[in-house]
Formats: C-alpha cells, structure tokens, sequence
C-alpha cells in the first residue's frame, strides 16, 4: 500500500494548526497565573465591591 506524498495544502495547514494550538496555551497560561495572583495576593475582601465591610455586633 503506498501512501501519496502531502501536498502543499496540508502542510500549510498543518503550520496553521500548531500556530493556533501554540496561541491557545499561551492565553491559557496568560489566564490561569492572572487568576493564581489574584488569588494570592489579594487581601481580605467581602462584597461585589471588594471593600472590607466592618462586622456586625450580634445582639440577643
């Protein structure tokens, strides 16, 4: 069984493919250390607005 040489269109597409596979590790990589370092370096924070709301005294 003889298989036919790749013509130029496959290699092209073959260099595109790992151009776009090379660009999504890069943004997912991009993403995941931007999501770690905020993580880890944000302080204490509570709230949709990420200020510090002062507890409140609980009464009985």
């Amino acid at each position: 069984m003889s298989f036919q040489p790749e013509s130029d269109l496959h290699a092209k597409r073959k260099g595109r493919n790992i151009a776009t596979a090379i660009c999504l590790v890069v943004l997912m990589v991009v993403l995941v250390s931007l999501s770690l370092v905020k993580l880890t370096n944000s302080g204490p924070s509570e709230g949709w607005d990420h200020v510090v709301q002062p507890q409140r005294m609980v009464t009985e």
